[in-house]
């Protein structure tokens, strides 16, 4: 079924039929919707293969939210056009399929291994170095045979989404809560060196009721602790945040980045060395950091080595 936009995103929920675009424009009868599925133990359906053809989805609490994704290595039953639409690592080209990047877990999920550490070391002040810098006497390109930087795991996530490839108009108006939505069920099928990839990487939603942001202020800090509460002593979990960037403004030590759909009282801070590692990975975000800052005013003082 197609709403008004052309999207096959109606699926059924506590025998209603609605848009998905629901959970934006409505948040409040989206929870409730959900509330009550789950309450009843009925299972969401995705209807949009049409006619008499439902696909089973589930619900899941993220913080106090409930969100509806679709059911485990399922992407590829759903419509090209759907947001549930996905999983196809198959897809991406250059990105360690071969090499042992990537491999099954027994519990069905597709585990990342990272060539970038996920802890910094209590006292340090920066990172630990990065595992090709750790392993001597081997060279980078034997490293990065093994391993994914984590531009490699986001460009993972992007395309077993379809977010890189989508039909012709596919694309346009397409709602960034859609994305967000469509990252985060991507995410529930991965793992991260050994452990869900849910447990290690936040991706908010758009919503922006009270409820909704309080929520927000809380989920990355009870990740963060479930986090810290597995790790060895004197080492410090490094929790992944996933979002657009709203606006940018220069701090004392570094830059504060907005994140849309996140409180502002939440921003991300990079440090002199986070904007030396980001440049040098990134030279293309130089400019565009400028070109931000520049629209709402701000003066960036980019660190020099």
């Amino acid at each position: 079924m197609l709403d008004g936009s052309g999207h096959r995103d109606r699926v059924r929920i506590a025998g209603e039929v609605v848009c998905r675009g629901l959970r934006e424009e409505d948040p409040g009868r989206w929870q409730r919707l959900l509330r009550r599925a789950l309450g009843s133990a009925e299972r969401p359906h995705c209807l949009c293969r049409g006619g008499s053809v439902s696909l089973p989805m589930v619900i899941a609490t993220h913080g106090r939210t409930l969100v509806m994704k679709r059911m485990p290595n399922t992407g590829m039953d759903h419509h090209p056009d759907c947001e549930s639409h996905g999983g196809h690592e198959s897809r991406v080209a250059g990105v360690g399929k071969t090499s042992g990047a990537l491999r099954p877990l027994p519990g069905g999920l597709l585990d990342a291994k990272l060539d970038v550490p996920l802890h910094t070391l209590t006292g340090a002040g920066r990172c630990a170095p990065p595992l090709a810098k750790k392993q001597e006497g081997q060279s980078r390109d034997l490293v990065s045979r093994s391993a994914m930087g984590l531009r490699d795991f986001l460009v993972l996530v992007w395309e077993r989404a379809g977010l890189t490839s989508l039909p012709p108009g596919a694309g346009v108006g397409r709602r960034l809560g859609e994305v967000y939505a469509k990252i985060g069920e991507e995410l529930e099928e991965l793992a991260l060196c050994g452990r869900p990839a849910r447990e290690r990487v936040f991706v908010p939603d758009t919503r922006l009721d009270a409820q909704a942001m309080e929520s927000k202020r809380e989920e990355p800090g009870v990740l963060y602790m479930q986090l810290q509460a597995s790790a060895s002593e004197g080492r410090r979990p490094v929790l992944l945040i996933v979002g657009e960037v709203r606006d940018l403004f220069p701090s004392r030590y570094g830059m504060g980045m907005r994140l849309k759909g996140m409180p502002d009282d939440r921003p991300v801070w990079l440090s002199r060395g986070d904007l030396e590692d980001l440049l040098e990975n990134f030279p293309g975000v130089k400019s565009w950091m400028e070109e931000a800052a520049a629209g709402q005013g701000n003066i960036i003082v980019f660190p020099t080595r």
